[in-house]
């Protein structure tokens, strides 16, 4: 009995924990009006998405940060991107993780979803060597792979 419900708190505190792509109590915001946001998101370290949903929907970004607030700042100031808002909108989601799980969870991502820009911004993360991609869940709304969606 000892050996089982040690070998389940292991289990217990090892597994990964669900990822729940922000923000949990409202849509998806537009990148444009994302202030609302970042106060809240300074010097929290994760995983953001951006894309948009026109006519042929396109995942726009994908990365890592060390900083929430100074990437989603960068992201909305970068021109191209603003250019990008009359295709139907420019939505964002992140997830709070730690450094070395972001730039994991980023490479899952990007392999998966290829990005328009690859581009590295303010805030941003980069790995000083090769990356093992972590899987982790799609955001629910947004371009899927292949065909896009919405909230």
């Amino acid at each position: 009995m000892h050996r089982a419900l040690t070998s389940g708190l292991k289990t217990w505190l090892t597994k990964p924990r669900p990822i729940g792509w922000q923000p949990l109590e409202d849509l998806y915001p537009r990148l444009e009006a994302i202030e609302h946001f970042l106060g809240r998101l300074r010097a929290v370290s994760g995983v953001y998405v951006i894309w948009h949903l026109g006519v042929r929907p396109r995942w726009l970004r994908v990365a890592a940060t060390a900083d929430l607030e100074t990437a989603l700042a960068a992201a909305k100031a970068d021109s191209v991107i603003a250019e990008l808002v009359v295709h139907g909108g420019v939505f964002v989601s992140w997830f709070p993780c730690a450094p070395a799980e972001a730039l994991s969870h980023q490479a899952y991502l990007v392999a998966r979803l290829e990005p328009m820009f690859r581009h590295v911004t303010a805030g941003d993360l980069v790995a000083q060597g090769p990356i093992q991609p972590r899987p982790c869940p799609l955001p629910p709304d947004g371009p899927q792979p292949a065909i896009g969606g919405g909230r």
